[in-house]
């Protein structure tokens, strides 16, 4: 794959990022982790802590599916705006690229009950 070849996976998130709220930092459930891409995953990374890593020249990074909810409650995520992604078929059923939506769109920083 060249560095200018999108993947399915990359497409479909930028497909989503069109439809996040502006300025929202987006998602995506792949598998047990959220990942964020491109420069949502710039912005991310110090908010969660996480490392930024690169993959085909895309910057990524993400956290397990089980610690988001700390994560973006945490105070170095106040402000932010997280619009967070998942699946929306069953995967026994699916061929190829599983269909994903926007699911939730939470405040960062926000104190969880």
């Amino acid at each position: 794959m060249s560095e200018h070849e999108e993947t399915p996976t990359i497409r479909q998130y930028k497909a989503l990022k069109r439809e996040a709220p502006a300025g929202s930092i987006l998602l995506m459930l792949l598998g047990d982790f959220y990942e964020a891409f491109g420069e949502d995953a710039v912005r991310l990374s110090p908010m969660f802590g996480t490392t930024l890593t690169m993959r085909g020249g895309i910057p990524m990074t993400g956290c397990f599916r089980h610690s988001l909810d700390v994560r973006i409650h945490s105070k170095f995520a106040g402000g932010a705006v997280f619009a967070i992604a998942e699946a929306v078929e069953d995967p026994r059923l699916c061929r190829g690229l599983m269909r994903r939506e926007i699911v939730r769109i939470v405040n960062g920083g926000e104190v969880a009950e």
